[in-house]
């Protein structure tokens, strides 16, 4: 047995003047002893061959090293155990259980597992740890993986089978999992940590290689037809998250309409404790029933799910027993987002040229509805990065061209329209500034909405139509709250932000954050 080499030989010790012989039984048992007291065995903890890893040596590729096992065992046990439907042992099982049942009679997914478990393993383990093994065990292992899937690919048999896309996948997703290093501190919060989302979104990808994945699923019939445990799932999960960071449309059409899924929870039932904490949520737009828009009519819809997503969200937060598990919540979350991609984009007529007969009062309203329709829009992608989503939050390559966008569209409502003496709007633009400057804290553009505030919040406006000081008398937090919000996340980094705009605010002007 591997455990075993490098162990001293007791059976050679010399014996003691006047010992007893002892039976090769007697040295086998006390050898076992020894070993037993310096290396604990660990109690199994998943399916057949966990503890003692292929005990049968009955995987596809044979006789393989131990470290070898090791990370084919940490990709089932702590990788692919993510996708299972629930949390539940059985399921958990079942979901090992088939990933296992794969690698045995698969080359192509044997070492598609291995290479994706040392990368995975290496990026979690503590940076002191010497990860130079792991990363040549990387390097051969994605080689024998390419190999077998060239192969597969050249076969009309193989070629469209859940295997080869599962290992495509992977390959794309990890694209360079023999550079993988240790990550400096682990995420704590739930939705980046859930999911392994800090470790996915740190990876370079293989945009090609997906681009070919997602033409392939098509060819097959469709997510509907990939029996993979979680990978249907994971590709789903793929295809709309590229999509809010590229803004455009997801290539699968949706599973099934979020709306469902969430009415079932009871913290979505009104008079349940979670949705009671809730009281003004998403009411603050409750102003696109009057753009006479029916995208805007749609994207309201789409937002009363988002509160429920959120009030769901604190409630799993709070370890209530009426909170939906968390997988669940991610699920119905993605389903939103995918609502959400599919909504018309406006902008381009909003910024067409009839504008230029802006006195026209009927252009002049439409125009005035599409800004607004488009803040809207664009803002609930904010929130979704930001909060719901918040792995793409570090990508500033993600965040900037939303921010550029919501400039314009602030800039066109508030000075080519003239909107910003409407107080319909004023808390409205307030949020939309703010969660803005969250999403590009550390960028150039920072400053700009921050500037945008300090206008927006000046008591110059105070000789406009109505008393400005008696609206603004309210608590920020509490006028921010009306919209997208959750205070675990988004009232830290937010009071961070109002701090800055306070500093450029007259000194006399009393706005306080909470």
């Amino acid at each position: 047995m591997s455990a075993l080499r490098g162990q001293p030989s007791f059976g050679g010790n010399k014996k003691k003047p006047g010992a007893k012989p002892c039976s090769q039984e007697c040295v086998e048992s006390s050898s076992d002893e020894q070993i037993r007291s310096r290396q604990p065995v660990s109690e199994p903890k998943t399916v057949l061959g966990a503890g003692r890893i292929d005990p049968f040596n009955a995987y596809c590729a044979p006789d393989q090293p131990l470290m070898v096992h090791e990370m084919l065992d940490h990709a089932i046990s702590y990788q692919w155990s993510l996708f299972a439907a629930d949390d539940k042992p059985g399921s958990l099982l079942m979901a090992k259980k088939l990933v296992m049942d794969t690698a045995i009679r698969s080359p192509l997914c044997f070492h598609t597992l291995v290479y994706a478990g040392a990368a995975h393993k290496a990026f979690h383990q503590s940076p002191t740890v010497d990860n130079s093994k792991s990363a040549v065990l990387r390097l051969t292992s994605k080689v024998e993986a390419i190999k077998s899937l060239r192969t597969a690919l050249h076969s009309q048999a193989t070629a469209l089978t859940d295997e080869v896309i599962f290992a495509m996948t992977i390959l794309a997703i990890v694209g360079h999992g023999e550079k993988v290093t240790a990550a400096e501190k682990q995420e704590k919060r739930t939705m980046s940590a859930q999911q392994d989302g800090q470790f996915y979104s740190s990876q370079e990808y293989e945009w090609r290689h997906m681009k070919a994945v997602i033409e392939i699923v098509k060819m097959k019939g469709g997510l509907h037809t990939i029996r993979f445990p979680g990978l249907a799932f994971a590709l789903a999960s793929f295809d709309i998250h590229s999509s809010i960071m590229f803004q455009t449309k997801p290539s699968f059409p949706l599973f099934m309409p979020s709306l469902p899924v969430i009415s079932s929870w009871a913290t979505s039932q009104p008079t349940s404790p979670a949705s009671q904490r809730f009281p003004t949520l998403v009411t603050g737009f409750n102003f696109l029933t009057d753009l006479n828009l029916p995208a805007a009519d749609e994207l309201l819809n789409v937002l009363h799910v988002m509160r429920d997503l959120i009030v769901a969200f604190d409630s799993y937060q709070r370890g209530d027993g009426e909170a939906p598990p968390i997988k669940m919540i991610i699920f119905a979350r993605n389903l939103n987002q995918h609502e959400l991609l599919t909504l018309p984009d406006l902008s381009e007529e909003l910024f067409s040229p009839s504008l230029a007969f802006i006195d026209d009062p009927a252009i002049l309203e439409r125009h005035l509805a599409l800004a607004i329709y488009e803040l809207c829009r664009l803002c609930a992608f904010i929130f979704q990065l930001t909060v719901l989503l918040p792995n793409l939050h570090d990508n500033v390559y993600v965040t900037i061209p939303y921010a550029r966008r919501i400039k314009r569209c602030l800039q066109s409502a508030t000075t080519d329209l003239r909107l910003q003496p409407d107080l319909t709007y004023d808390a409205f633009f307030l949020w939309v500034a703010v969660m803005t400057a969250w999403s590009v804290r550390s960028t150039d553009l920072y400053d700009w909405f921050v500037d945008f505030l300090v206008r927006h919040l000046s008591s110059e406006r105070t000789g406009k139509e109505g008393d400005i000081r008696k609206y603004w008398g309210l608590i920020v937090k509490d006028m921010l709250a009306r919209f997208l919000w959750l205070d675990s996340e988004c009232e830290a980094p937010c009071a961070e932000i109002w701090k800055d705009v306070k500093a450029l605010l007259d000194p006399h002007e009393h706005l306080v954050f909470q």
